[in-house]
């Protein structure tokens, strides 16, 4: 065998060696993806507390939630922005995802903080007239009074007899903010929150709730201002 034969058999015995040697080296292992918050349940440092709606990803994507966050992009005041959207004609679930997501976005930092505002009073003014509706339905339903339900108190002067304390089953995702949002725009400061299985048999909070028309995330689990038993005010 010749130098220059065996130089090559050398060559390509080294060649098989190294590839053999990365073969086997193990692989490096991929990075994991390392996402923005995904949480379900979003706390803001001003108290708000966001829940993810179920359905979110259908509910985002339908025409009238697609408007709505068009809407809320605009360089509009809140008080436009919620003339305008009041003629969309959104359904509750189409609302929740929208302000779900803003919530998302504001504790990621993504929008400013007078923009997540607009879009929270947006959101609070079609949830009173999601309320309004389904109280309106209720009063109109033949033998509504028959159905179990939450009851909101509004308790107003007895002085006129055309504004005084009156008492409306709400919808059962009603929360205490619905029933304190509905007492304010009737120039109400204090509430009471109860339970009716049907035909006014009611059980009642024990000690009523004061509030404000700035006042928001309020909660009563696990307090007197709950009935007992309660159906389900947070």
């Amino acid at each position: 065998m010749t130098r220059t034969t065996r130089g090559i058999f050398t060559g390509a015995a080294l060649l098989l060696l190294a590839l053999a040697a990365g073969c086997a080296m193990p692989k490096k292992m991929a990075q994991p993806v390392i996402e923005k918050d995904v949480s379900r349940v979003i706390k803001l440092g001003d108290g708000t507390t966001c829940v993810e709606p179920a359905g979110l990803a259908e509910s985002r994507g339908t025409p009238a939630a697609v408007q709505l966050k068009e809407l809320l992009d605009y360089d509009a005041g809140a008080s436009d922005a919620l003339a305008k959207a009041r003629e969309l004609k959104l359904k509750p679930e189409e609302v929740e995802a929208v302000y779900f997501d803003a919530c998302r976005a504001y504790s990621n930092a993504q929008i400013k903080t007078e923009d997540f505002e607009k879009g929270k009073t947006v959101y609070y003014g079609l949830r009173q007239q999601f309320v309004a509706q389904s109280v309106k339905e209720w009063q109109e339903k033949k033998e509504g009074i028959a159905d179990a339900g939450k009851l909101c108190l509004v308790t107003l002067p007895d002085t006129d007899p055309d504004h005084r304390s009156f008492t409306r089953v709400v919808p059962a995702d009603s929360t205490v903010n619905d029933c304190a949002q509905l007492a304010a725009t009737n120039g109400s400061g204090e509430i009471l929150l109860g339970c009716t299985t049907g035909h006014w048999q009611n059980t009642w909070a024990k000690r009523p709730i004061a509030v404000s028309v700035k006042v928001r995330n309020l909660s009563v689990r696990g307090t007197a201002s709950a009935p007992d038993p309660d159906c389900g005010w947070n």
